[in-house]
Parts: C-alpha cells; sequence; structure tokens
C-alpha cells in the first residue's frame, strides 16, 4: 500500500500514520471508522512497553467491611448552584427526610453537619432539595459551581457537606500520616 497525501485518502485507498519521531515507515493503514488495537505501534504515541511498576503516591488502604456488617454511610456528589442548591434527593430519602422538614446545622472545620431541628433552621424545598444558605457558604468558603460530597449518615440520622478543599486536606493528612508511620 501506498502512502496517500493528506486530504486524499479514499476507502479504496487510506492513508498510512508514521511514526513521528523516526519518519519510518507506515505503522499501520487506516481505516476510516475502523482500528484495529493489535496493530498499533505504542512507540508513536510515547508508550514505552516496561515491566516495571509506575512509580507514584501511595494508595490509602481502604478498611475492611464484613458482609454481614450494615452499611450506614451513603455518599453522592453536587454541584452547589447560585442559590445555594444542592441535589441529592436519594440522600434525603435515605435519612427520611421529606419537603418541608425543617432541620439544623453546624459548622464544624469546615464541614456542614446537617440533622434534625435546633436552634439554626434549614429546611428541605417544595422541589426536595436542599439549599446551603448563604452565611453558610460565606462561613464554609462554598461557592455556585463548587463541587461537594454529601454523606448521609443514616446511623446517627445526618448529612455532612464535604467542600472539595476539606476532603482534599483530610485524604492528603491520611497519606502523609501513613508514610511516617502514623495512624493505620
Amino acid at each position: 500500500m501506498t502512502e496517500v497525501p493528506v486530504g486524499h485518502a479514499s476507502e479504496a485507498n487510506p492513508p498510512n500514520i508514521r511514526n513521528p519521531r523516526t519518519a519510518q515507515t507506515p505503522l499501520m493503514p487506516v481505516n476510516p471508522g475502523v482500528l484495529n488495537p493489535t496493530s498499533i505501534d505504542a512507540s508513536c504515541i510515547g508508550v514505552a512497553a516496561s515491566p516495571r511498576k509506575p512509580a507514584g503516591l501511595p494508595l490509602a488502604s481502604v478498611p475492611r467491611i464484613r458482609p454481614e456488617q450494615r452499611r450506614s454511610s451513603f455518599h453522592g456528589m453536587s454541584t452547589v448552584d447560585s442559590d445555594g442548591r444542592v441535589i441529592q434527593k436519594q440522600l434525603l430519602s435515605l435519612l427520611g427526610w421529606q419537603r418541608g422538614d425543617e432541620l439544623d446545622y453546624r459548622i464544624r472545620d469546615g464541614l456542614v453537619v446537617i440533622g434534625r431541628p435546633g436552634s439554626r433552621r434549614l429546611r428541605v424545598h417544595n422541589d426536595g432539595n436542599l439549599r446551603i444558605t448563604s452565611e453558610i457558604r460565606r462561613s464554609t468558603g462554598i461557592r455556585a459551581g463548587d463541587r461537594v460530597l454529601m454523606t448521609a449518615d443514616t446511623e446517627h440520622g445526618r448529612l455532612v457537606v464535604f467542600p472539595l478543599y476539606v476532603l482534599d486536606a483530610m485524604v492528603i493528612d491520611r497519606l502523609v500520616n501513613r508514610e511516617n508511620g502514623g495512624e493505620k
């Protein structure tokens, strides 16, 4: 098969791809719409085959949960909109919270912990969603467009909102502690 100048390929005469590093003979014919993974030469895309494990950060260990253990926390990600709304109806439902329910909140170490009524009020709105007040958003640094991890703790009947910067700090702290022989 001969090489075809760009723009002149046809189904009958598909172009070839050359190794950009060496400009050697064609590596594989290109047929529009069909890729054959067995004929791809990885050297043309800068991937070197190596039996060695790639270097990187250590992975955090995941606690083993026995099958008979009941799961009591459930997680979801949500984007905070300009009104502070976070959409996680499934998590609210797991906690037994419904439209019109009044909730309490407290802010602790950058986290928003939401539970049953107390002195500070939030409520589940008519659309079944929760809105994080501007006071909470200012106190925690949460802005419109930010992603948050929401964890429903069904055992204690609370919802914990983790801004990603808090989650990042927790994960990094855990990794550093483990590297330095800290908690296991």
